[in-house]
């Protein structure tokens, strides 16, 4: 039991390293970007910034938990792309939902993470 509560607790850190940057990197550009011309590259910018919090976050679980395999790591991406949406539901409305693309930056950075840290892909999980 304390071995799973402490892949949990790895989990829920690689997930919130993995959604925090983006959140707080999108914000910082938000306030820098204010014009509608920088809207196309604020959008990539902001996509660019989910592929580096996902290969934090998995790196991140790839240290701390290296028998978890890519499924330890995919599950670090959803579950960032969970907190995104949930937060992003709670402060900014229901027109915030829904777009695919910061779940697959997110999901391609985590497992990009763990290749990276030479985490072997083919492991199981806990």
């Amino acid at each position: 039991m304390g071995e799973q509560r402490e892949f949990f607790h790895v989990l829920v850190a690689g997930a919130s390293l993995a959604f925090g940057i983006p959140f707080l990197g999108g914000e910082v550009l938000a306030l820098l970007c204010k014009g509608p011309e920088l809207k196309q590259v604020f959008f990539w910018l902001v996509v660019g910034l989910h592929l580096v919090g996902g290969v934090a976050g998995g790196v991140l679980v790839a240290t701390r938990w290296p028998m978890g395999g890519w499924r330890s790591l995919a599950a670090t991406g959803l579950l960032a792309y969970l907190i995104q949406q949930v937060l992003s539901l709670l402060f900014y409305g229901s027109s915030a939902l829904g777009d695919p693309l910061p779940l697959v930056a997110l999901l391609g950075g985590c497992l990009l993470g763990g290749g990276l840290r030479g985490l072997s892909l083919h492991g199981g999980g806990p």
